[in-house]
């Protein structure tokens, strides 16, 4: 394992620019990034699995993330509403950020199953206490929205809508 450990460092080392660019690198292009230092570091077995397997992991998360953004952007201008940027704040619940502010408070997910986390529960009460509806917009491969997320957007008179980025079509979500 130090051996490994000594190896990482110096391959990291060898990153033009350093670290700085490295990071600056990640924000442009996380998945090129991590798939090119991942590429770098020696093909050590550690508990007879491959540790660089590791980073195809982190890799797929990433890609998943950038698909999700993509999407988010998508819906948003679909709709026509600006991305949110302003925390809300739900004593005794969390804070968190929904996707918009405007019409409601509106967040799009783009998951194959939808449950009651703790982001959608803040989104839900902050919805309610300050009587605005609370929208969800999901991607046509979500199969699954949990009954309590689906309960909280009826509640608070919002809607669950389907949307198809690839025809730019809303429909409603069974």
């Amino acid at each position: 394992m130090v051996n490994y450990a000594s190896h990482s460092i110096e391959a990291l080392s060898r990153i033009p620019g350093g670290l700085a660019r490295l990071a600056e690198e990640f924000k442009v292009r996380p998945v090129d990034t991590i798939s090119h230092v991942a590429n770098s570091f020696p093909q050590t077995r550690v508990e007879g699995e491959l540790l660089a397997g590791t980073t195809s992991i982190f890799a797929s998360i990433l890609a998943n993330a950038r698909q999700g953004r993509a999407f988010e952007t998508a819906a948003l201008q679909a709709v026509q509403l600006l991305k949110n940027k302003s925390m809300v704040n739900v004593l005794g619940v969390g804070r968190s950020i929904p996707d918009s502010l405007i019409r409601g408070v509106t967040e799009i997910k783009s998951g194959l199953e939808i449950d009651n986390s703790l982001q959608l529960r803040v989104h839900a009460a902050h919805a309610m206490s300050q009587k605005i509806p609370f929208n969800l917009v999901v991607a046509p491969t979500t199969r699954r929205i949990s009954k309590d997320v689906r309960d909280a957007v009826r509640l608070s008179g919002g809607t669950i809508q389907r949307f198809d980025s690839t025809t730019g079509k809303f429909g409603p979500f069974p």
